[in-house]
């Protein structure tokens, strides 16, 4: 019975570490977006104005300056927003790969059934299959 319990504890650690490894890469991913989209604004502030953060990354104090909290918010969600819908876009491919079924799989991601049907749709990949 113990051997048992160490086989399915490896593989549950196989597993968690399995999802750690896509959420890592979901960040990193996140971060060289985030970092496109501020790039990608021209400034034309002085050079001066320019500061490092602790990771390296420089920034522009005025152009910071000048964005409210409100618009700096709005663009960071919409970026989280659509980094957590591929992630889940993701999953759902894989979880179709291994045969679950749509509610099974709105269960594991913990959203809604409509929600999985659409991530189908959008992936193309035919329900039931």
């Amino acid at each position: 019975m113990i051997a048992e319990w160490n086989t399915d504890a490896k593989g549950l650690g196989v597993s968690i570490a399995s999802v750690h490894e896509d959420v890592a890469k979901c960040l990193v991913l996140l971060k060289k977006t985030l970092l496109n989209e501020f790039e990608s604004l021209s400034c034309k502030h002085p050079k001066k104005s320019r500061d490092m953060a602790k990771d390296g990354i420089v920034y522009c104090m005025d152009c910071n300056g000048n964005l409210t909290e409100e618009e700096i918010m709005s663009k960071m969600t919409t970026v989280l927003m659509k980094e957590k819908i591929q992630a889940r876009r993701k999953f759902v491919k894989k979880y179709t790969i291994q045969g679950l079924k749509e509610k099974e799989m709105a269960k594991k991601l913990d959203v809604s059934l409509s929600t999985i049907e659409k991530d189908m749709v959008v992936l193309q990949i035919t329900p039931g299959n």
